[in-house]
Order: structure tokens, then sequence, then C-alpha cells
């Protein structure tokens, strides 16, 4: 089994509910204990960092953007792309 956010593999490696929604990942002890989710599943969650409350921002958001390298304004680009996206495939 391989962790969904940083790709390690081990016996450390668990399913576990994701902090977003109600759906099972497989994370590594590290990245649970971190509270990281993978990024793709953040953005698609789909809200801009600031819509966040503090707390979420602190415990999921900002442990994540820090192990992608993603900066605020970075996340919330990606978070207007995926909206675009699905925009246009509902529109078609």
């Amino acid at each position: 089994m391989q962790c969904a956010i940083c790709g390690r593999a081990g016996s450390d490696v668990k399913e576990n509910t994701s902090s977003l929604y109600k759906k099972s990942i497989l994370y590594c002890l590290d990245c649970l204990v971190s509270g990281r989710e993978p990024y793709d599943d953040l953005v698609s969650y789909g809200w801009e960092y600031a819509r966040f409350t503090k707390s979420y921002q602190q415990k999921i958001i900002l442990p994540t953007l820090t192990f992608y390298r993603k900066t605020i304004e970075q996340f919330n680009e990606d978070v207007a792309k995926k909206r675009d996206e699905v925009t246009n495939e509902s529109n078609e």
C-alpha cells in the first residue's frame, strides 16, 4: 500500500477517512498526524483559502500547501481553474 499524499509505502500506511469528506484514503503515519490531504482532493473541494475557517486553514490547508510547496495564491488559482472546468462540463 502507498500513501496517497507522499507516495511512501510501508507498514505504517493505513486506510483512514479524509478530513474533507467521507472518503477512505491511504495515509502514512506522518501525513495523517500532520493533517495533510491529497492536493487534488483539496482543490476539488472547491473553496478559496479565505472561505475556510481559521482552524481548518491551520489544521488541513496550510500543512497540505506546505507539503506540496504551493502558495495560497496558487491554490486559489487551481480552485478557480477547477471551478471553470466543472462549469464548462455542465454547460456542454
